[in-house]
């Protein structure tokens, strides 16, 4: 069937006459990369392929990065002279104000627009022999930072831009003009509490996890996850409970700290604030044995880690696996640097890092492979690296009960009606 990339069905396709097809995208929204996993009901699920002619993980990844042309059209990628990045970690910020509020959401809705769109094609086009002949409902899940993830003002940003960028997505041309005003309909959108359901924002570390939870590599009970990424060093530790059929995880401790590869290499440079985009150049070819371990970044790094241990131990010191073996998964695209290796070891190895655990009770552990995932060229070691894209990737109603803190307390039951942020309940809420 004939593909319109301005439309959400196949050519000639009704919601009255054919039957449906549901597809989930997850989409994790990177600092430096972003990653996609599609899932067609029925089907196994899909990364979605960027770079086809590459190998490996780097088929998967897309740089976050815009640039405009003199028409004042948006295009991937850095090809013309006005190009853009760092458009996550500007989002996120809580200061921003006014026009640079304004321009780093239009930044960020502009490329997951551009995004989106190549979902939909890559979808319609490879998978059209499961999907034609049906009629197609659509939802999306965009990942966010746990650590910003009950904050109600970035919340409402992220919700508004991926809004504005699914609506954008089926333009003829993202550009300027039609960035502006898909953003101001979603805002209009957001104050009527009108915003679409089938566009969903997930805390990225339960996506992540719920690949874990949802495998057949599941284990009850404490684990740790180490996430190196570009910017920022995610550390949690989370149990896995089943209660009448429904997966909790109580959170008992988690942090998001700016000590990821693109700071280490600043930090190893002496460079300061140097930008992004010279990261991206100089990253593959940047020789990190040739310079001193940065030990203040190293103990800040411990510092982290450390207090993430025992806060757990606090909130749930009667866990069998302080004395048996505690699972740290490390995942990210920093996770094969000396660096961060050497930190793992230094935690795996530290004696007595926490009061009252035994010496062995944090163990080094691969991140399972990616029940079901196809992803031709791409190693079963590099399946963490899409492990938040492929959690994302499910229906909604399938996360686990969130519980955030030292106090299970009363959770309700999760309804698409409502918010996932209903069932993130922190400590101080129960």
């Amino acid at each position: 069937m004939p593909i319109n990339l301005q439309a959400t069905q196949y050519q000639g396709v009704n919601q009255d006459s054919f039957p449906r097809r549901r597809i989930v995208i997850g989409l994790d929204f990177g600092t430096a990369y972003t990653k996609c996993v599609v899932h067609i009901t029925g089907e196994r699920r899909q990364a979605i392929q960027f770079n086809e002619s590459k190998e490996g993980i780097s088929r998967y990844l897309v740089r976050g990065l815009v640039s405009i042309d003199e028409k004042r059209h948006f295009h991937l990628g850095g090809k013309y002279a006005r190009s853009f990045d760092d458009l996550k970690s500007a989002l996120l910020n809580k200061s921003m104000q006014g026009q640079k509020l304004a321009c780093a959401m239009g930044l960020m809705s502009a490329f997951l627009a551009l995004v989106l769109r190549h979902v939909r094609e890559w979808v319609l086009t490879k998978q059209s022999d499961v999907l034609s002949g049906h009629y197609i409902e659509w939802d999306l899940n965009i990942g966010m930072p746990t650590d910003s993830y009950t904050d109600r003002i970035l919340m409402d940003r992220i919700k508004v831009a991926a809004a504005a960028a699914w609506d954008n997505s089926f333009a003829s041309e993202v550009t300027i003009r039609s960035v502006s005003d898909s953003l101001e309909k979603a805002q209009i959108k957001l104050r009527k509490k009108s915003l679409p359901d089938y566009i969903s924002i997930v805390p990225e570390f339960v996506a992540q996890i719920t690949s874990y939870v949802k495998s057949s590599s599941r284990q009850n009970d404490l684990h740790a996850v180490l996430d190196i990424g570009a910017g920022t060093v995610d550390f949690a530790v989370f149990n896995v409970h089943e209660d009448d059929g429904d997966d909790k995880y109580p959170i008992y401790s988690k942090s998001v700290k700016p000590y990821g590869t693109f700071v280490l290499m600043r930090e190893c440079l002496g460079a300061g604030e140097i930008e992004q985009r010279l990261m991206f150049e100089i990253e593959n070819e940047f020789d990190y044995s040739q310079y001193y371990r940065p030990m203040s970044l190293h103990n800040k790094a411990m510092s982290q880690i450390k207090s993430g241990f025992n806060r757990a131990m606090t909130c749930y010191p009667q866990s069998p696996r302080w004395r048996s073996g505690l699972p740290l998964f490390l995942c990210g695209g920093g996770k094969n640097l000396d660096f961060y290796k050497e930190l793992v070891t230094c935690v795996v190895d530290c004696r007595e890092f926490i009061p009252g655990m035994s010496n062995k009770a944090i163990t080094r552990s691969a991140f399972p492979t990616l029940d079901g995932l196809n992803a031709p060229t791409l190693s079963s070691k590099d399946h963490d690296r899409l492990s938040v894209a492929y959690g994302l990737s499910r229906d909604i109603d399938d996360f686990g009960l969130l519980i955030k803190g030292d106090n299970w307390g009363e959770v309700q039951s999760y309804s698409r009606t409502s918010s996932l942020s209903d069932r993130f309940v922190d400590k101080d809420q129960v």
